[in-house]
């Protein structure tokens, strides 16, 4: 019982370390993006005459603009910093297969949602909890997805990174059976978690005049 204990903090450990990777970008892309939207602001340039030269207002807007895509990916980057911390083998490919299993997941949320025609129009997409991942409309579960196709990718490159098959199949066996299989778990959680997510979100819905 002690060995299982040890085993599950053991797990936790690892799993809290592997989200310092995204973390620690996260921490100096903020602080600059912060900075650029701060200095843009009108009282800013009130008190700083200087920061209304047009080079500069370009220069932070550039900035400000390009340090965003960090912060508008950041279920993408959870999923390779988890992928890349919990595998014990093969992390690279690992980490390869968590961004295939993110991809998936968010396709087949879409296809779900466009099936069931619970698909929301564009312009009301965030009030039911949905909008455009990656250039799919999709469920925006946001850090969650990244998560979950962290650990499914090392999960699957710990176990499947020796597989063998039969000759006929033998090319797609080993190491390049992780993204493969890690592509097919993705598609039955992207299909229960719609479903969890409906539950959930009428809950809360239920319990919002607190």
């Amino acid at each position: 019982m002690s060995t299982k204990k040890s085993s599950w903090k053991d797990s936790i450990q690892i799993f809290g370390r592997s989200l310092l990777l995204p973390i620690a970008l996260l921490a100096p892309i903020g602080m600059v993006m912060g900075i650029c939207s701060a200095m843009g602001q009108s009282y800013m340039i009130e008190k700083f005459p200087f920061l209304g030269n047009e080079i500069l207002k370009l220069v932070l807007s550039s900035l400000q603009t390009i340090t965003s895509i960090v912060f508008n990916n950041i279920p993408l980057l959870f999923a390779m910093g988890v992928a890349q911390g919990m595998a014990k083998n093969e992390k690279g490919i690992a980490v390869f297969s968590s961004a295939v299993g993110y991809l998936t997941l968010n396709v087949v949320m879409s296809v779900y949602l466009k099936a069931t025609g619970t698909m929301a129009d564009a312009a009301v997409a965030a009030q039911v909890g949905q909008g455009t991942v990656l250039g799919i409309q999709t469920l925006k579960i946001e850090a969650l997805g990244g998560l979950i196709s962290g650990l499914v990718a090392a999960k699957v490159a710990d176990r499947f990174y020796r597989l063998e098959l039969p000759l006929a199949f033998a090319f797609f066996g080993g190491k390049k059976s992780i993204p493969i299989i890690t592509f097919v778990c993705m598609i039955p959680i992207g299909l229960v978690i719609p479903v969890i997510w409906n539950v959930l979100t009428s809950f809360l819905i239920s319990i919002s005049f607190i």
